[in-house]
């Protein structure tokens, strides 16, 4: 009987390497499509250990000017980096008596214990990148009405008006632009576009990402997934207000440290609001934008960052710490203090860090913030080396039977698997786990808006 046991756990192993392991790799949408140019990055994903941070390189941008031989005193000298944290870990596992894996058919146990478990799993990493997707990128796209009507971005017109303001944007370092909607919304897409866009067929070879994968449109290739949900705005941004600024606050730590936002945001102070109500992390808004315009001034805007030129976008952005209007906040009555990113900073001269075209105006006759005011779905916009994603391949758990395949430029998710049983007693367990990590450079993330 212990013969047979031990040969049932290593059939089983042999099965989760040689089916489960590739199966997750292409379903892993979000995983497949992030980037992993970090220093060193072979030897620091495959060298058995994980450190707490990868040091990564974040695009440089300039301010052209009208002259030969440019002075390198006016040039910008910042080293442009950044760090992925690897902080966040994930395990899972199952227990199976001596009697199960004694009389059970290995595929049997495979089918009802492995996979399912690795499969559950792997839908975890892949929510770390989507969690990052979500709660960054500070642009978004609703065919330009905040309430998002019921038709919005799933009839072919509208959806390539969103992708038309995602070009408008400009990034001059850009590589393929990837969007990655709900299942759910994928019908309603697809039937609007007939033969202009349609699932990959189902004879062709299917690559790594491709499950899950529809034609692309436009120099954009989308895919679409189980795991976006509801987004359910504040009570703020249900009431559609136009809000006061009272009070505007810019951080003054450029976007190279390694925490993603607490150095780069904006604190700003809304005032007029009604008490009790809330504003949510991830709430979407504009500063300035069409009837919130201050007293005699143009419409805010967002800036290009690749040559600082006005883009014509609202001055967009992304609530990255909410807050309750009043007392039940810490605020004074009608009041709410919260953090939106990006920083905002007027563009001046040759300013790199300039991220919209003018000064925010404050008081009763200045700019007003409005917020998207229906609850959505967020479909991620972005650019592949825009979103960094590391998962070190873990080492050896002693003194237990271990496996952990390494990670290669196709393989690009690692999970650790190893098996010990008891000394008395008749169980045998094994454990899944792995470390991941994922961080996003902000101005090459959006979202594309689809109405709940």
């Amino acid at each position: 009987m212990a013969n047979a046991i031990l040969q049932q756990v290593e059939a089983l192993r042999d099965l989760t390497e040689s089916q489960v392991i590739p199966h997750l790799q292409a379903t892993v949408v979000f995983v497949n499509l992030a980037d992993r140019d970090f220093e060193d990055w072979d030897k620091a994903m495959n060298d058995g250990t994980h450190g707490q941070f990868y040091r990564f390189l974040t695009p440089s941008y300039g301010r052209p000017q009208n002259q030969l031989g440019v002075a390198f005193s006016t040039l910008d000298s910042t080293q442009n980096q950044a760090f992925v944290a690897v902080d966040t870990p994930i395990s899972d596992g199952f227990v199976l008596s001596d009697e199960q894996l004694a009389t059970f058919p290995k595929k049997s146990i495979y089918d009802n214990f492995a996979k399912g478990k690795l499969i559950g799993l792997a839908s975890k990493i892949d929510k770390v990148v989507r969690d990052q997707l979500q709660g960054t990128g500070f642009r978004w796209f609703a065919n330009g009405n905040k309430t998002i009507p019921d038709e919005t971005n799933t009839s072919f017109p509208l959806l390539t008006e969103s992708l038309a303001e995602w070009d408008t944007f400009g990034e001059a370092l850009s590589d393929v632009t990837n969007v990655v909607i709900p299942k759910r919304i994928a019908p309603k897409i697809i039937a609007s576009m007939q033969n202009q866009f349609v699932p990959v067929r189902n004879d062709q070879i299917r690559k790594p990402g491709e499950i899950g994968m529809i034609n692309g449109l436009q120099g954009f290739n989308f895919y679409s997934t189980n795991i976006i949900g509801k987004f359910n705005v504040g009570t703020v941004a249900l009431k559609a207000p136009k809000a006061v600024i009272s009070s505007i606050v810019n951080s003054t730590t450029p976007f190279n440290a390694t925490s993603q936002f607490s150095s780069d945001a904006t604190t700003i102070v809304l005032t007029g609001l009604t008490d009790g109500d809330i504003v949510k992390k991830g709430d979407l808004g504009d500063i300035g934008s069409a009837g919130g315009v201050a007293d005699g001034q143009d419409a805010l805007e967002l800036i290009r960052p690749s040559d600082g030129d006005n883009t014509g976008i609202d001055g967009q952005f992304i609530v990255v710490d909410g807050g309750e209007v009043g007392a039940g906040g810490g605020n004074p009555a009608g009041e709410v203090s919260i953090q939106i990113f990006p920083r905002i900073t007027a563009t001046t001269g040759t300013n790199l860090d300039a991220t919209v075209s003018r000064a925010v105006v404050t008081g009763a006759s200045g700019d007003k913030v409005q917020f998207v005011s229906r609850n959505h779905y967020k479909a991620p916009i972005f650019y592949t080396k825009f979103v960094k994603f590391a998962n070190p391949r873990l080492g050896t758990k002693s003194p237990f039977a271990t496996y952990s395949h390494p990670l290669t430029e196709r393989m690009k998710m690692t999970v650790r698997m190893y098996h010990g049983s008891q000394l008395e007693g008749s169980q045998t367990g094994t454990i899944m786990d792995c470390f991941v990590g994922c961080r996003t450079i902000p101005i090459g993330v959006g979202h594309i808006l689809f109405a709940a």
